[in-house]
């Protein structure tokens, strides 16, 4: 990372400060407003299953937030080099994704920094430099411990990886892999035989895929109908709850990989606030970006095996949970950066440019749009969906 900051200009350096700041001036714009907001406490795995109370301050999450734009600024000069590095940072920092989870202290901040800390372990050790493996053993270590998903995740993760990389990758990551493997088999007879209770109770805490209205809703749905047109036993048969269950996973998952979960308010932040997690302006660059990646067998792999990261939301008890899905966002970032570089590189023709203008002038006005909901609306709009309790923790 030194040797990097060495590397670029002093114009350079200065935009990243910029950008920062301005990333900065977003969280506390925010929390200006909207301070009274807080969230439910979520503790770290572990702490939990130690019944040790521990709750992130407001200073650790900035120090997360600046170390995810360190991360984020070494890996898009890993990926795109001195002539991409700044889109990346201009996503993290105009998302209101990022900086509403910064305004209001989310736990999920910090499960942030642990994936892009895995993704530089596997950066570090696919180039082979000194002290990879150290590095990528205290980010599994670390996110193990500190998320009951990531628990189980991160082992899965590195099977996957060997598995879909074949021979190339075993060399590499053999000792990964059984390290997070030894971690999960010691940790989890140690959860089992000693602390058996509270690891079942945060389980069904954190499953709650099937307390989704939308499922009981479907199913009462789909059975009435059936009743009122006179088929009883098919209703029973056919709709019942297994069937539609498969149904209702489909349909979940397919709204993960939909654009306009990422880019239109149409599942609301925290439950009450109409800001879409990444500005429709980045919708552009985002398809062309994925379409690149698509389009590279290697890119393609790892844009497959980066899924696994959408299922803490998956099995929230909400549709689309925003919160946990955050750690899915540098894959969207990356896309969309990757889409920018591709349109501003196109030379045959002209069209391309023209598209990134209109991204632009969509990013402006989408802006200064939020920028008025935060100062105006979203006040109104917390306290009327929770009942006009200004005291009410959000769960996340």
């Amino acid at each position: 990372m030194i040797n990097l900051i060495k590397r670029i200009s002093i114009s350079e350096l200065l935009v990243v400060v910029f950008l920062f700041t301005l990333h900065l001036f977003f969280v506390f714009f925010t929390k200006s407003n909207l301070g009274f907001i807080t969230l439910f406490p979520k503790n770290l795995f572990l702490f939990q299953l130690l019944e040790i109370s521990f709750s992130n301050p407001s200073f650790f999450i900035y120090i997360v937030s600046f170390l995810n734009f360190l991360l984020i600024f070494w890996l898009a000069n890993i990926f795109f080099g001195k002539s991409g590095f700044l889109y990346p940072l201009i996503v993290y920092s105009f998302s209101p994704w990022i900086f509403y989870s910064v305004a209001f202290n989310s736990h999920y901040v910090f499960l942030l920094f642990i994936v892009l800390l895995i993704i530089s372990g596997i950066v570090f050790v696919e180039k082979g430099k000194r002290g990879a493996l150290f590095l990528l053993f205290f980010a599994i270590f670390l996110g193990m411990v500190s998320d009951f998903f990531l628990f189980f995740l991160i082992p899965v993760f590195f099977i996957l990886y060997l598995i879909i990389f074949g021979s190339e990758s075993v060399r590499k990551f053999i000792y990964p892999t059984v390290f997070s493997l030894f971690v999960l088999f010691v940790f989890l007879f140690f959860f089992l035989f000693k602390l058996r209770p509270g690891f079942f109770a945060i389980a069904a805490n954190e499953f709650g895929i099937f307390d989704d209205p939308g499922f009981m809703n479907m199913v009462n749905t789909y059975r009435g109908e059936s009743s009122q047109e006179g088929f009883v036993f098919l209703s029973r048969l056919v709709e019942n709850k297994y069937f539609l269950g498969l149904e209702f996973l489909i349909l979940r998952f397919l709204s993960f990989i939909t654009p306009a979960t990422y880019f239109t308010s149409q599942e609301r932040f925290f439950g009450f606030s109409f800001s879409p997690p990444i500005f429709i302006g980045f919708l552009i660059p985002f398809l062309y970006g994925l379409y690149r990646l698509i389009s590279d067998k290697k890119a393609r792999k790892f844009l497959f095996l980066s899924l696994i990261l959408i299922l803490p939301s998956f099995f929230s008890s909400l549709s689309i949970n925003l919160s946990r899905l955050i750690i899915f966002s540098p894959i969207i970032i990356f896309a969309i950066s990757y889409g920018f570089i591709g349109l501003l590189n196109f030379k045959k023709s002209k069209a391309p440019v023209v598209l990134v203008w209109i991204s632009i002038f969509l990013l402006i006005f989408q802006l200064f749009l939020t920028v008025y909901d935060i100062k105006l609306k979203e006040k109104e709009r917390f306290l009327r969906y929770y009942n006009f309790d200004s005291s009410y923790k959000i769960k996340i």
